[in-house]
């Protein structure tokens, strides 16, 4: 095989940033290297991490191969186990994606359909003597929001900011779209560039001709036009 050519003829040990993740090709390493029958320690130091980082990342890719074989009209079931680099990404990338916090949308979806409700105006405002002249009218993110944070309970996540709702409806994630803002249609982006550069009227006084200082030639000479108050 090609790949494995090139990986054992390569005997510089790899240098990585530290905290950075293995990725498809190390996983390719690891296993050519395991049919090499190399350690884990060894396959550490080759890849660059510490042989913990191995020793899990081996656990996670294995896999089981059943082959069977027949004999005397009697098949036979063999098991046996092997590390997969594709398995061990795919695992890898599932395991990742459940990492960090839960986004509101997720975890408060009753949040999202009181949001749309205002913004849409669907919201029947006249169970809330609170809000009962707004008549179920449309509401802006940032009305909408604030209605929210009076309605709903301390314990519930509500977003940080009317961005964080223009963001969830660019995403398509709200059934609010941006032809449903009435404000936002009508606003035009500032346009943010570099201002052009004056232009000099004319030439500046200090390149004059030495003759004018002398006053000898008609309309080289200055007058105040102006009469001053006596």
């Amino acid at each position: 095989m090609t790949h494995l050519n090139d990986i054992t003829t390569d005997t510089n040990v790899s240098t990585r940033s530290k905290g950075s993740h293995l990725t498809i090709d190390d996983h390719v390493r690891i296993s050519v290297l395991k049919e090499l029958e190399y350690s884990n320690r060894m396959i550490a130091q080759y890849i660059g991490v510490a042989h913990g980082t191995i020793d899990r990342e081996i656990k996670r890719g294995m896999v089981t191969k059943m082959s069977k074989q027949s004999n005397n009209g009697k098949v036979y079931c063999y098991y046996k186990e092997y590390y997969d680099p594709y398995t061990a990404q795919e695992r890898y990338e599932k395991s990742r994606s459940n990492c960090g916090r839960t986004p509101i949308y997720q975890s408060s979806p009753e949040i999202i359909n009181l949001l749309d409700d205002l913004m849409l105006g669907e919201f029947d405002f006249k169970d809330h003597d609170k809000f009962e002249s707004l008549d179920s009218q449309k509401c802006s993110p940032y009305a909408a929001l604030k209605i929210a944070e009076s309605l709903v309970n301390d314990d519930v996540k509500l977003p940080a900011s009317e961005r964080s709702i223009y963001n969830w409806i660019d995403k398509g994630l709200l059934r609010t779209k941006i032809i449903d803002l009435l404000e936002k249609t009508r606003r035009t982006k500032a346009k943010h560039g570099r201002t052009p550069k004056r232009e000099q009227p004319g030439k500046n006084i200090s390149q004059r001709p030495k003759e004018v200082e002398t006053r000898t030639t008609f309309g080289h000479w200055e007058m105040d036009t102006v009469q001053g108050v006596p």
